[in-house]
């Protein structure tokens, strides 16, 4: 299964984390670069999203993220994708599968 980490640009000790996590699977990270929220304009904001004043704008820029990955699959005619935000921790039980 094809794997994609979610980060931002620039966040590079989030994306060094990931590094470390994937090593521990033996499996090289694969980066998508999602929608930093707090970089919309308030017009973009209101645009995205139905009630823009009840989600701050890291909430609305993780959901355009994800948006954006479910397009990239419909894209590549990809039929399963997993993905992975870049502040996760793989657990004992998982590096051992």
């Amino acid at each position: 299964m094809r794997i994609k980490i979610l980060t931002l640009e620039g966040e590079t000790e989030r994306q060094n984390h990931m590094r470390r996590e994937f090593e521990k699977i033996s499996t090289s990270p694969d980066f998508f670069y999602g929608v930093r929220g707090s970089a919309l304009s308030a017009k973009e904001r209101r645009l995205a999203v139905i009630e823009p004043d009840i989600l701050k704008p890291g909430e609305i820029g993780c959901a355009l993220s994800h948006l954006q990955l479910y397009q990239y699959m419909i894209d590549e005619d990809i039929p399963y994708l997993m993905i992975v935000e870049d502040d996760v921790v793989f657990t004992p039980e998982l590096v051992t599968l």
